[in-house]
C-alpha cells in the first residue's frame, strides 16, 4: 500500500495490486485499478481488465474492451479471448469451436489455452495443455491464484500437478 501512496502512477505497482485484488476475489477494486492502469499501459491494462470482466460474468463489457484492443501482439490470443466472450454469452459450442480453431498449428505458450479450457470446464483439454506447459518449463507460478483455473481445483489431477511443480498445497 505504501508504494501505491508514494507513486500512484507506477504501472508495475498498479498491475501488481490489480492482480492481488483479482486473485482475492475483490473484483471491484481490481476493475478500478486496471482502469487506472490502462492510462499507463493500454494493452496490459485492458488485457487484465478483460479477464476480470469475464470472471465476473460481464461479457458485454469484455466484448467492448476486446474490440478496443487493437494493439494485441498475438491474433491467436484475441481469438481465445473471443472464445471466452462467446462462452460467457451462453454460446458454449461456438466458443469451443472458436477456441479449437485458434489452436491449429499453435506454437505459443501452452498455459494460455489451458486457462481458457479450464474456464470452459473442459478439464481433460485443460490438463493436456497444462502438462505441455509443464514440459515446456513455462512458468505457472500464478496457477493457484488464477481465477480462470478455478474449475480445476476439485480435480485430483490439479493437486498432482501442484505436487509435480513443487508448489505447496493450500
Amino acid at each position: 500500500k505504501k508504494s501505491m501512496e508514494l507513486n500512484p502512477l507506477n504501472f508495475v505497482t498498479l498491475h501488481s495490486f490489480g492482480r492481488i485484488y483479482f486473485s482475492w476475489g475483490k473484483s471491484d477494486k481490481a476493475i478500478s485499478i486496471y482502469r487506472q492502469a490502462i492510462e499507463l499501459n493500454p494493452m496490459i491494462g485492458r488485457t487484465y481488465l478483460f479477464y476480470v470482466y469475464i470472471v465476473t460474468h460481464q461479457p458485454q463489457l469484455a466484448k467492448i474492451l476486446l474490440q478496443e484492443m487493437t494493439d494485441l501482439p498475438n491474433e491467436r490470443e484475441r481469438v481465445m479471448m473471443q472464445a471466452l466472450v462467446e462462452y460467457e454469452m451462453g454460446q458454449t459450442e461456438k466458443a469451443y469451436q472458436t477456441l479449437k480453431s485458434s489452436l491449429v498449428d499453435y506454437a505459443g505458450d501452452s498455459y494460455t489455452p489451458a486457462r481458457v479450457f479450464a474456464y470452459m470446464n473442459k478439464k481433460d483439454e485443460a490438463f493436456r495443455w497444462l502438462d505441455k506447459a509443464y514440459q515446456e518449463k513455462f512458468s505457472m507460478y500464478q496457477i493457484q491464484s488464477d481465477r480462470l483455473m478455478a474449475n480445476l481445483h476439485s480435480d485430483p489431477r490439479y493437486n498432482e500437478l501442484l505436487k509435480k511443480m513443487n508448489i505447496l498445497l493450500n
